[in-house]
């Protein structure tokens, strides 16, 4: 019932409703193409531009669309929260739901980019649904942690919007990790989210990926994360009908 209440909330009164779901990444692509791709001609390790750019603008909007609304989810629902007792942590996955339902969107029109330049996955779409978990993990992970500070300190949800931005120009979403200085490189394999940017091109370009330990370093960060965000979350459901 909150989830379908939630994607109603967000559709339903707005004129172009899941459209903007489809238009948001294309204006992004629009964006990163004209400048890295067309201008600056950033190089995407032999593929075409837009296909290779345009599989981390989805997989990143996917990260960040999640880390956004369980990071608020506290938030938007107070006047619920207030007047009936329930366990809260249904609140972020209710909200995770909701960006689930934008990231199946944005797959889907991935696939149907890709398959215009002529890249087809075939059995590699296997592996979607475990790609799809892998990103809603890391918003999620991420979101809990922010949930409960964010009812006590509104404003953290500003810097929290334009830090997801900084974070994706370092992270290789419109480039490849091949550009970087060999000596920075480790710094980027540490984000979870490069792994899964990776991951999302070997399945729908088929682009290699080389792994290495810091894989494992930075999926035992994304453990560590949700262990906290949860204990976290679970320590502000104490006070949190005071904080209101």
């Amino acid at each position: 019932m909150l989830v379908r209440r939630q994607f109603l909330a967000r559709y339903q009164q707005s004129v172009l409703g899941i459209a903007w779901a489809v238009l948001n990444p294309l204006a992004q692509l629009f964006i990163f193409w004209l400048l890295f791709g067309l201008i600056l001609k950033v190089p995407s390790n032999n593929y075409p531009y837009v296909p290779f750019a345009f599989a981390g603008v989805v997989l990143w909007s996917i990260f960040s669309s999640a880390t956004l609304s369980v990071s608020s989810s506290l938030q938007e629902q107070m006047s619920i929260v207030s007047k009936v007792y329930f366990p809260r942590i249904i609140l972020p996955f209710v909200n995770l739901c909701r960006a689930g339902i934008d990231a199946l969107i944005g797959l889907l029109l991935l696939f149907i980019v890709n398959a215009c330049y002529g890249f087809l996955p075939g059995w590699r779409l296997l592996f979607i649904p475990f790609l799809l978990f892998a990103a809603l993990l890391c918003g999620l992970a991420l979101g809990l942690i922010l949930a409960g500070p964010i009812v006590r300190f509104r404003d953290l949800s500003v810097p929290l919007t334009y830090t997801l931005q900084l974070m994706m120009y370092i992270t290789p979403v419109m480039y490849p990790i091949s550009i970087v200085p060999s000596s920075l490189t480790w710094v980027i394999m540490l984000n979870p989210m490069y792994w899964v940017i990776e991951w999302g091109r070997w399945i729908f370009l088929g682009q290699a990926v080389v792994f290495s330990s810091y894989l494992w370093v930075s999926a035992f960060f994304v453990v560590c994360a949700l262990v906290s965000g949860w204990f976290i979350f679970s320590m502000t459901e104490r006070f949190i009908v005071d904080v209101q």
